[in-house]
């Protein structure tokens, strides 16, 4: 009776043991799994603030150097002497024309920017300001 009681105890250890380590070893997997869903999730919305992050960053820089822009398209036309014009008549003349010139270019820098960077500077200015 003796040795089948310590069989019995030997036995009992061991299988409470055997579910010791199931047990700790499920626990390990679902911790893994959360912390893998946790840290997918913040990926996420890492990624998405960079993405606002970087669109709202090239609305400001192109913004901020559209001064800089209109200055650089405009300034050969402040080390010229004299501007011959030559008008058919109809639009306009004469230094409305030469602003206008200047203004198409530089009111063509939003789809340029679209083109290059692929940040549509229009749409992001209107998101922006809601």
């Amino acid at each position: 009776m003796i040795a089948s009681a310590e069989r019995n105890k030997v036995t009992l250890e061991a299988e409470a043991e055997a579910e010791a380590i199931r047990m700790k070893g499920e626990a390990q997997a679902f911790a893994i799994e959360a912390k893998a869903k946790a840290e997918a999730e913040q990926m996420v919305k890492k990624a998405d603030a960079w993405k606002e992050y970087e669109e709202a960053a090239m609305v400001d820089m192109v913004l901020s150097t559209l001064p800089k822009i209109a200055a650089e398209v405009a300034g050969p036309l402040s080390s010229t002497k004299k501007v011959t014009m030559v008008s058919s008549g109809s639009g306009d003349v004469g230094a409305a024309k030469l602003t206008g010139e200047v203004l198409d270019v530089v009111a063509k820098l939003p789809e340029t920017v679209e083109k290059l960077t692929g940040v549509n500077i229009s749409k992001a200015m209107k998101h922006k300001s809601r």
